[in-house]
């Protein structure tokens, strides 16, 4: 892409604005900087996080970083390594170096789309690496162009390049790149939608009060969220997690769920192509719900456990998540802190479904 500030609307599947993301271009001697910021308002919670990424003249990833969560992550390229610092959200700094392949790329390599010659069918490839996870290898990546097509944009339709990002897990990011080379969407997953602006789209962030909160914050081996949903007893709101039909509306796409201890709990999302194959632990309607967290493309990961406790309240039905055990390590302080804002997000929706009636 070309030196100079890009500014996108982040958009649900209904069109409706939920925050921005501004991608700075600049030239640096023979290298190009890339600085991301992206802040996401959902209901009961936010996504924010900012990136950068230096290529080369060739390409080559030669520095990048990542904060959100509180943690900070960053490395510059020596030789076949990448050294940095790694700041966890409770600020401990340790030093990270690890080993990188030639043609490493960070998150951000779907700036990548836009250097590629526009010309159906071509290609790219680039080892994946995941800086927010301390640089993890995610595998191999690959970019190809498709065909060009006329995409709506606030200024009118603009003719662009439909190119698709396809990571080793099988998720794939559609982007569209215009003839001039200039990113001007993405599909995040779902019809969330990244869409160019002609000007800046900061005023599009309006955070509003999450439905739970982290209680017990000092407890970092474990997440202890807390909050009140309207309009449902704890028994009613016990079904919300436990009747496949009710899951579906406010969390994945498809649910298994038992009726006992020793049961099934197995969530699947189509966009990403995740699967979460638990267990339940725990099974007291209107009182306790436990279930095991294992992740389909995380086999290697140690499973946590989830129980979810209900409780009368004046309106309706006091709820309390905790999720665990993680461990005093960066990579499992990043999850919870990924954890927090997925179960702010799911709580929002879960409010917003139960509000909605049957």
């Amino acid at each position: 892409m070309q030196a100079g500030e890009y500014w996108y609307a982040m958009q649900d599947p209904a069109g409706t604005p939920q925050g921005y993301a501004r991608l700075l271009v600049s030239a640096r001697g023979d290298a190009t900087r890339y600085e991301w910021r992206l802040r996401i308002a959902f209901p009961g919670g936010t996504y924010e996080e900012d990136r950068s990424l230096t290529l080369d003249a060739g390409a080559r990833m030669v520095e990048a970083s990542f904060a959100g969560g509180g943690a900070e992550v960053h490395a510059e390229r020596d030789g076949t390594r990448f050294v940095g610092t790694v700041r966890s959200a409770d600020g401990e700094e340790v030093a990270l170096d690890v080993e990188v392949e030639d043609d490493a790329m960070s998150g951000l390599g779907f700036v990548l789309a836009a250097t590629l010659p526009r010309e159906t069918g071509r290609t790219l490839s680039f080892a994946d690496y995941n800086e927010s996870a301390g640089f993890r290898a995610e595998g191999r990546a690959r970019v190809e162009v498709g065909e060009r097509a006329a995409v709506p944009l606030p200024g009118g339709d603009r003719q662009a390049w439909r190119i698709v990002l396809t990571r080793e897990s099988g998720n794939e990011l559609p982007l569209w790149v215009d003839d001039t080379g200039v990113l001007v969407q993405a599909d995040w997953g779902g019809g969330n939608l990244m869409v160019l602006d002609d000007a800046s789209t900061e005023h599009l962030f309006e955070p509003a009060p999450p439905v739970v909160r982290v209680v017990e914050p000092e407890q970092t081996d474990k997440l202890v969220m807390e909050g009140e949903i309207a309009g449902a007893s704890p028994r009613d709101l016990f079904q919300w997690w436990t009747r496949a039909e009710r899951l579906e509306r406010w969390w994945p796409h498809e649910a298994e769920v038992g009726e006992a201890e020793g049961g099934p709990y197995r969530l699947r999302w189509k966009e990403p192509a995740w699967f979460l194959d638990g267990l339940i632990t725990r099974y007291e309607p209107g009182r306790r719900l436990g279930f095991t967290w294992v992740w389909a493309h995380r086999p290697g990961a140690p499973p946590l456990e989830v129980e979810v406790d209900f409780e009368d309240a004046v309106v309706g039905t006091r709820l309390r998540v905790t999720q665990g055990p993680y461990r005093d390590t960066d990579e499992d302080l990043r999850e919870r802190a990924g954890h927090r804002q997925g179960w702010e997000a799911v709580c929002a929706r879960l409010a917003d479904a139960v509000a909605s009636g049957d």
